[in-house]
């Protein structure tokens, strides 16, 4: 049994993934309260006069109570928003920052989960075009959401600032670009600001970005944004920034002004740069979460030891997961497993089967060695990209072969390298399929990756291995360890 078990005994990992074959999720915010509550007097009313406000602009749009009209009606209605809420806070710089959409991305799984009731794609010709009535739609697609950032920028720059009647100056991010509409003493002008021009991906990271510009001239920058991914960052960061980082995060009557200087100071240096390790391991947008274990326990056991804090500081120092890093991952992994003793974490995974007690079982143990591998690599090349945050071009590699694999042009997980069960496992596994032809997860054998065999009781099949030239048209089942 012991031997069987360092098989994932399925065609996902069950303690990284959900029943239908996607990333196990765990509660982000859960993460976002505890810095909270860690902070201690953290939450504050007011920040200091003269600083910046930096905006998650598809956040802002997500946000809004109702849809305009048309297009510029929208775009009047996002540029009078933002402007009332710097002018309420006193700031005189304000950002507005989104997301890129390239066609291969680590997002792409949960930007697709998030679209399954689908899209439309529609291309925005002028301010008078009526809006979508499927808004939710509309904003599901990628390329609408860089069309209309374009078109944002593109109205602003035509729209009279000089009214606000304040000296100001807003940075309009759109594709890897940006430029800045300054109003000074009446007079408005635009230029592009060659120094936030990136490669960045996300608004999670450009924000930092962005930050970095804007503490050469301010002392506290304000983060609008919900996202704990935001607020982790931020923690990681504040002190490598020259001012007082504030993180704006909430909606309608429950928001709140976080002061990230406080919670960094109360978690101390060590935590606070193994955060963004924590939280990528631990589960986000492109890593899955381990099945019952949720951002509490996982940060609460990384705090244990301060070999799990080294691992987590390490995490994402590069692209290329360090083994000594993985070696330090697996024995956390035992832990959080309740099984610190374990030498390994394929025993860790044995002792768990024998004492679980769920009809289950399978989602009470932790995910095999070689299952826990792809899971650093991924956990490993998302704190990468959050650590490099800072810099104008990050040059990421391409996801394949970190924790994914490229397929028709698609990125898929990569659950394991191995088959998922012993030869001797597999080799007895038949079918009885009479319509399916074999060619759909009903089958057991194709759900299983395995080709059928004589054994097997179907008909009309077309998953058999008749041939060795017809080798390569059946499900593959090769080992690549």
């Amino acid at each position: 049994m012991r031997e069987i078990l360092s098989y994932s005994l399925g065609t996902v990992s069950y303690p990284l993934a959900s029943a239908d074959g996607s990333l196990a999720k765990t509660n982000k915010s859960a993460l976002m309260d505890l810095l909270q509550s860690k902070g201690g007097e953290c939450l504050v009313d007011k920040v200091p006069i003269g600083g910046a406000i930096l905006f998650d602009g598809m956040a802002v749009m997500q946000a809004m109570p109702s849809r305009p009209a048309t297009f510029g009606e929208l775009a009047e209605t996002i540029l009078q928003s933002i402007l009332q809420l710097a002018l309420h806070h006193k700031c005189t710089r304000i950002d507005f920052v989104t997301d890129r959409y390239p066609p291969i991305s680590i997002k792409s799984l949960e930007r697709s989960r998030r679209a399954d009731a689908g899209s439309q794609l529609i291309t925005i010709f002028s301010p008078d075009q009526k809006t979508p009535t499927q808004w939710k739609k509309f904003l599901s697609d990628g390329k609408n959401k860089e069309a209309l950032a374009e078109f944002l920028y593109v109205a602003w720059t035509y729209a009279d600032l000089t009214t606000v009647g304040k000296n100001l100056s807003l940075y309009i991010a759109h594709q890897n670009q940006c430029h800045c509409v300054t109003v000074m003493e009446g007079v408005q002008s635009v230029d592009v600001v060659e120094d936030l021009q990136c490669d960045h991906e996300e608004c999670d990271t450009r924000v930092f970005l962005h930050a970095q510009h804007a503490a050469q001239e301010h002392k506290a920058v304000i983060i609008k944004s919900s996202d704990t991914d935001v607020a982790v960052i931020a923690v990681s960061l504040q002190a490598d920034l020259p001012c007082s980082l504030y993180v704006f995060t909430g909606t309608g009557n429950r928001t709140r002004i976080i002061d990230i200087a406080m919670v960094s100071s109360a978690l101390g240096t060590s935590v606070c740069s193994a955060l963004i390790g924590i939280h990528t391991f631990s589960g986000c947008d492109s890593t899955s979460a381990f099945y019952g274990k949720g951002k509490r326990k996982s940060f609460a056991v990384a705090c244990e030891k301060d070999d799990y804090l080294k691992a987590f500081r390490s995490l994402g120092t590069n692209f290329d997961l360090e083994q000594s890093t993985f070696a330090l991952l697996c024995r956390y992994v035992c832990h959080l497993y309740d099984q610190p003793a374990a030498e390994h974490v394929n025993d860790a995974r044995y002792k768990a089967f024998c004492m679980a007690s769920s009809a289950l079982p399978e989602l009470s143990i932790p995910p095999t060695h070689d299952a826990l591998h792809q899971h650093c690599k991924r956990a490993n090349y998302q704190a990468a990209i959050m650590r490099s945050c800072l810099k104008r071009e990050m040059n990421a590699p391409s996801p394949a072969g970190y924790g994914w694999e490229i397929e028709d042009g698609n990125l898929h997980v990569t659950w394991m390298t191995r088959n998922p069960a012993p030869d001797s496992v597999l080799h007895v596994i038949h079918c009885s399929c009479k319509e399916s032809a074999c060619e759909k997860g009903r089958c057991s054998c194709f759900s299983a990756g395995l080709c059928c065999i004589d054994l097997c009781r179907c008909s009309n099949c077309a998953n058999k291995k008749e041939t060795e030239e017809e080798n390569d048209d059946c499900p593959d089942t090769d080992s690549e360890e």
